[in-house]
């Protein structure tokens, strides 16, 4: 058997997204990168190691690739790492660095393993697999009793949970939301907080979208109940990986409403599963279509659950990272 010692780094940095750092201010966290490189280059030297993993191409995969030397290294592709930083002049040549330097890559989508070999991967190093979801705490529940518990009201909800940044878009959510309240009678729960908050409460505000709730951050333990106490998640985001968010509303049984962007279409099946979109108008589509109909929310929902048990689970996800 072998033990686990973490090796723990401070991080005195507050910020809302690295994603949305700008590149001068990534600049920023120079020390921070230099306490990295010495604690791995002390751990590799000092443990013995057989294997490192580093999660994100930059700065983790950049880091171990200079400490690894004849040592096998994995990375982990997770989003921004590569779509935003991989096309930014300062940063590009250190991620393409990383991912020259590592013995095996795995994406977690399709469009991150193409992303990838556009900036220089070797295609038959790269294995795709989902980030997956733990089933065992996303999974349906019963809505009332869910709503209950939170103090959340009764009746039609849609949620939306992450961070409140511009890449999520959830300026876009609100404004189909206030035109599709003139229509339907349902709550708007947005789960999360960020830069963005006050400027969505005003843009709700100044909609007349009184049925919005911005439930705030909250602790993650409680996010399974949220999912599954909703309807119909919706992600409007204008640049993503492969969310956490929509595999995790999969695993509670609830359709998702998403953009048609990064590995989302490797998840949602349009019609089978929930239903992508490419613009406003057609995310105001989907969403009236499925208000109108409870039985279809029930059926996508319902193809969700199989997919993420079938796809999803950690179980088989772990037998593959093995």
């Amino acid at each position: 058997s072998r033990t686990c010692k973490l090796h723990c780094i401070k991080y005195d940095y507050k910020i809302a997204s690295l994603a949305e750092t700008s590149t001068l201010g990534a600049f920023r966290f120079t020390p921070l990168f230099i306490k990295m490189l010495v604690q791995i280059r002390s751990v590799i030297r000092n443990c013995h190691i057989d294997l490192i993993h580093g999660f994100w191409a930059i700065p983790s995969g950049t880091l171990v690739g200079v400490c690894r030397g004849k040592t096998p290294v994995v990375i982990t592709l997770e989003g921004s790492d590569i779509k935003i930083f991989g096309k930014r002049l300062m940063f590009s040549a250190l991620v393409k660095y990383s991912l020259a330097r590592s013995t095996k890559i795995i994406a977690l989508s399709n469009d991150l393993k193409r992303e990838a070999i556009a900036l220089g991967a070797e295609g038959d190093k790269i294995c795709v697999i989902p980030g997956g979801v733990d089933t065992a705490k996303f999974r349906p529940g019963n809505k009332e009793t869910l709503r209950s518990t939170l103090q959340l009201p009764g009746g039609l909800q849609v949620i939306f949970v992450g961070n409140l940044i511009k890449l999520k878009g959830v300026d876009k959510l609100i404004r189909v939301s206030a035109d599709l309240n003139k229509e339907f009678d349902f709550h708007v729960l947005v789960v999360g907080d960020g830069v963005e908050r006050e400027s969505l409460e005003n843009l709700a505000k100044s909609l007349n979208l009184k049925k919005i709730i911005f439930i705030g951050a909250v602790p993650h333990d409680k996010i399974p109940d949220y999912v599954a106490a909703s309807d119909i998640l919706v992600l409007p985001s204008r640049s993503e990986g492969l969310p956490n968010c929509i595999q995790e509303a999969m695993a509670s049984g609830v359709p998702v409403v998403a953009s048609n962007i990064g590995g989302i279409p490797d998840l949602i099946k349009n019609g089978i599963n929930g239903f992508i979109f490419d613009t406003e108008a057609e995310m105001g589509e989907h969403l009236r279509l499925m208000m109108s109909s409870p039985s279809l929310r029930a059926t996508l929902g319902a193809n969700a659950l199989t997919f993420a048990l079938e796809h999803l689970s950690l179980e088989e996800l772990s037998g593959q990272i093995e």
